[in-house]
């Protein structure tokens, strides 16, 4: 339930959100997209998602990596302000 509310409060509280609804086999992320200007940002893949070194996360910016595989590479970086989770649902082609 605590999980739930957060997630809540983080979209009522802000002005600018969006999340993709959209789902590819496998991901490799190599750099955050500095286009998006999201402070809530899912990345889904049916099989895996791998994050690549040297992926920052932006202050104030909650990401979800969905996918029954997750791997998360050294050198990745979640500063203080920002957020993630990791969930193994996944989605269909």
């Amino acid at each position: 339930m605590k999980k739930l509310i957060f997630a809540a409060l983080l979209l009522v509280g802000s002005t600018r959100h969006s999340v993709g609804n959209y789902c590819v086999n496998d991901q490799v992320l190599t750099a955050f997209p500095q286009a998006n200007q999201s402070n809530l940002v899912l990345f889904r893949a049916a099989n895996s998602i791998t994050v690549s070194q040297n992926f920052i996360i932006p202050a104030n910016v909650h990401v979800v990596f969905d996918a029954p595989t997750v791997i998360i590479n050294p050198q990745f970086i979640c500063p203080v302000g920002a957020s993630f989770e990791i969930r193994n649902e996944g989605c269909e082609l």
